[in-house]
């Protein structure tokens, strides 16, 4: 006899797509909360209090406890808010690298000329 929790059931009426929707490869656990568009691997269980936020990734085999997780694959939302972030910036920084680079290749040759 399959056991399913209240949430198992709601994802089911609510048109959860999944052949292999069962406690043993996936597992979701009262008040959590998906968005849309998650991807879930096999074996994996998310926990009471946990927000799952839209298009994330979970990966097989993970545990998604209390709190509100994004990205793929998840990672906590404070992290993934962070690396967004940085990578808005990375065009700007590789400018600036290429920039950093050629001044400091015309400053080596100006050394070396000096030292002629």
């Amino acid at each position: 006899m399959e056991i399913l929790s209240q949430t198992d059931t709601l994802l089911r009426e609510s048109g959860f797509r999944t052949t292999r929707l069962s406690p043993e490869l996936l597992c979701f656990e009262d008040d959590c909360v998906i968005g849309g568009q998650v991807g879930f691997g096999d074996h994996i269980r998310v926990l009471t209090g946990a927000v799952i936020g839209s298009k994330a990734g979970v990966l097989p085999g993970k545990i998604v406890r209390p709190g509100v997780w994004w990205g793929i694959p998840i990672q906590p939302l404070d992290e993934y808010k962070r690396l967004n972030a940085h990578i808005s910036r990375l065009p700007q920084v590789r400018r600036e690298l290429k920039e950093l680079t050629e001044r400091v290749k015309m400053l080596e040759n100006e050394l070396r000329e000096s030292e002629k």
